[in-house]
């Protein structure tokens, strides 16, 4: 591994991503919740999800809400209470989130 390079699950991260990931580095019971919002079909998320499993990550995927002919309605109280308290229970080292982004 050169120098300024770190060990991300096997595969060699340089520059490293900073000092957040490199405590959780290694970690093989790492927890991550992606959160996707708006968006059923988001591949990223689903993309990512599978790459970390395959490497031993506990991952859980949210997807709240969806993007309906472009009618975005705002989350009722209730739905965020439920969102929160479930990312809650998950107890996650990390979260990533996904937002939809419309053009026009």
């Amino acid at each position: 591994m050169s120098a300024g390079a770190a060990s991300d699950y096997g595969r060699t991260v340089s520059p490293p991503p900073g000092p957040r990931w490199e405590k959780l580095m290694g970690r093989r019971n790492l927890r991550v919740v992606f959160l996707s919002l708006y968006v059923i079909e988001n591949t990223g998320i689903r993309l990512l999800a599978s790459i970390l499993r395959g490497d031993g990550v506990a991952v859980h995927e949210v997807y709240f809400k969806d993007w309906v002919t472009n009618r975005i309605r705002p989350p009722a109280e209730a739905e965020l209470a439920t969102l929160v308290e479930e990312i809650l229970r998950l107890a996650p080292d990390l979260v990533g989130m996904s937002v939809r982004a419309s053009w026009g």
